[in-house]
């Protein structure tokens, strides 16, 4: 754990922020660029980003997952691996033939579906992560993997490099940063391409409904991030809004999740029950486009989909 000094160093700096709740200066917000979008065929399309990088949209899926395939000279990251309804490694073939790490942002089943067609699969250095791999192979519980939402049995992960928080990724000419963000499970990551600057939340963020695990470490994250992100970088989420094409968040994306989270624990925003795809929670409203639900049972499994 000692390359985890990134991730510390900018907690520690923001450590009053985040105990005091004071809002930060909001960056304005993006506007979806019109960038090329193809059908790959007839359960996803691909959507083309700058630096190199491809959005896989699973776009008859009802969780309408994103993947991101990565690329630099010499190697490219996929963030996570879709559902497993289809097989995703021809998706990947198509666009590049460079060689693929897979990198789940979370655990969840949506996310893990694909990982056993490659080779090579990475996940954040956790010591309760490592503590239940044996010879390589990784079998996360039920609570982790939900696939009894679909019917999807759980398959172990053959695990052939562990990720430190704070560990920068050499792809050829391109550098990816691993970013640990706890908050909507213990062990979601991001990545964060500084140069472009281009943030991939996974699940901690995208439009419509967040499940939060835990309000106080979301809190944390979300402090780290503004300490740390540009306010023109722009956020990939892992979930979709709007169907065939990503939508895109941005700076204040952050800042306004940041001070809904801050209301709700101090007491400032009273939310609303709800019922949260079968699990007892409580609502609180963030933006237009963003709106939480903090379950009242953390430790249970949690039923999740993107918000409409």
């Amino acid at each position: 754990m000692a390359l985890v000094s990134p991730n510390l160093l900018a907690l520690v700096s923001v450590g009053l922020l985040s105990l005091a709740c004071t809002t930060p200066l909001t960056g304005k917000r993006l506007p979806d660029p019109k960038l090329a979008i193809r059908s790959f065929d007839k359960h996803r399309s691909i959507e083309s980003l700058p630096a190199a990088t491809s959005a896989i949209i699973e776009t008859d899926y009802y969780q309408a997952n994103i993947e991101y395939l990565i690329r630099g000279s010499e190697r490219a990251l996929l963030l996570d691996s879709g559902p497993g309804k289809h097989k995703i490694a021809p998706v990947v073939a198509a666009i590049t033939d460079l060689p693929i790490t897979v990198i789940p942002s979370h655990l969840h089943f949506d996310h893990v579906g694909g990982l056993h067609e490659f080779a090579d699969v990475a996940l954040i250095d956790a010591e309760d992560l490592r503590k239940r791999t044996n010879d390589g192979v990784f079998l996360p519980s039920s609570a982790e993997h939900l696939g009894w939402l679909d019917k999807d049995p759980r398959q172990p992960i053959r695990v052939t490099r562990w990720l430190q928080p704070g560990e920068h990724i050499d792809l050829g000419g391109r550098s990816v940063e691993v970013l640990l963000t706890p908050g909507h499970t213990k062990t979601s990551i991001m990545l964060y391409d500084a140069a472009t600057p281009a943030l991939f939340t996974g699940d901690f963020l995208y439009p419509g409904g967040l499940f939060v695990e835990s309000l106080a470490e979301y809190r944390s994250t979300l402090a780290m991030l503004i300490e740390r992100i540009p306010k023109d970088v722009t956020i990939y989420p892992a979930h979709n809004g709007r169907g065939r094409n990503i939508t895109r968040l941005g700076y204040s994306d952050l800042t306004d999740l940041y001070q809904a989270v801050c209301d709700a624990l101090d007491g400032t925003a009273k939310g609303t029950p709800a019922d949260a795809f079968g699990i007892p929670s409580t609502a609180y409203p963030v933006s237009k486009r963003l709106h939480m639900y903090v379950l009242k049972w953390p430790n249970k499994p949690m039923i999740f989909k993107s918000g409409q």
